[in-house]
């Protein structure tokens, strides 16, 4: 009998007969056992960066930039404390905005603000989604030097001290999410996404799973973040069961660098050959939409060594609870 994540809990299934099978899971990682002390820890001693207590001043305006749910980022935990330190600072609630990095996905309800951010963040802060297709929410900054046009909400390029929280995880475009993405792409304009999820930069032969090195999507919106003026992150590495194995803070490149060595232990496995059938599941929150849970199918595609023979079979078991997805980036 074999499990795959479906939703929040799992589905079984077993082989047709003369049939055989492998599994295949991440390599195990040590998960944090005090959390919140990590963030404590690298708040204070940050990658490559003075800590945000002195990055910010009394009188700055702040914006946090956060993952939608869609990711299974644990915004609750990071959030909080990038406040604590900001007020630490001197900088007025009134003068922060917490933006939902929701790239082209339909707005976030109130019920996921909550979930993401926690009741008390939510009823005391300014939250705001992004508006990919508003103009005047948006702010042109050019085109990066592979002709990719750079947007980004205003809110975030106006702001005088830019922060985004994320997730690294291997992913099919960008090599490794999270860091610069949240930015990015999250709160981009309908452009940017447009371009970097195009035919031109998916079929470059660098844009692929796990890649770093020579991959176009990566050093688009690396530079797209340089230009909004992305100046502190703070990121998250998790394991199969959503546990923090590695939790960094700091200078955007160089901490997503970091978090990048710890996602490859944990994520990149060996695949002793190449099959005819493979079954992935994305488990939540990725298979609430056709668009999302797509990913699996497309991880194993674009893997850097082909998991699947020429006409072999993709089955992906998931909910969609929302069909095909609700807004246009779906």
């Amino acid at each position: 009998m074999y499990t795959v994540p479906y939703g929040k809990a799992q589905i079984q299934f077993d082989l047709l007969p003369g049939m055989k099978g492998e599994v295949i899971h991440s390599q195990p990682l040590p998960h944090l056992g005090d959390v919140l002390a990590a963030i404590d820890t690298t708040l204070a001693d940050p990658i490559n960066s003075a800590p945000i207590r002195e990055l910010a001043h009394k009188g700055d305006t702040a914006c946090i930039v956060f993952t939608d749910i869609t990711r299974a980022c644990p915004d609750y935990l990071l959030v909080p404390p990038i406040l604590r330190e900001l007020h630490a600072a001197g900088v007025r609630k009134q003068d922060i905005t917490l933006l939902c990095g929701t790239g082209l996905h339909r707005p976030s309800t109130y019920k996921e603000k909550v979930a993401k951010l926690g009741a008390e963040v939510v009823q005391q802060y300014n939250i705001v989604d992004n508006e990919p297709q508003n103009p005047a929410h948006l702010v042109d900054l050019g085109k990066t030097e592979n002709g990719t046009p750079v947007s980004v909400n205003k809110i975030a390029y106006e702001s005088d001290l830019l922060i985004a929280t994320g997730i690294v995880e291997p992913h099919q475009y960008a090599g490794y999410s999270g860091a610069r993405k949240t930015v990015a792409i999250g709160a981009a304009g309908e452009d940017t996404i447009a371009y970097t999820h195009g035919p031109n930069m998916i079929d470059h032969p660098g844009t692929r799973l796990a890649r770093i090195e020579g991959n176009a999507f990566h050093q688009a919106i690396t530079e797209a973040a340089r230009r909004a003026g992305l100046r502190f992150i703070l990121n998250v590495v998790l394991d199969e069961e959503t546990r923090p194995v590695a939790i960094y803070g700091g200078e955007p490149e160089a901490t997503f660098a970091k978090l990048v060595s710890v996602a490859q232990k944990l994520y990149t496995v060996p695949v002793p050959h190449q099959y005819d059938v493979v079954v992935g599941g994305v488990g939540f929150p990725k298979d609430s939409n056709l668009y999302q849970a797509s990913r699996a199918p497309s991880y194993i595609f674009f893997a850097p060594t082909p998991v699947i023979k020429k006409g072999g079979v993709f089955i992906t078991p998931a909910k969609c609870d929302e069909g095909a997805g609700k807004d246009i980036g779906e």
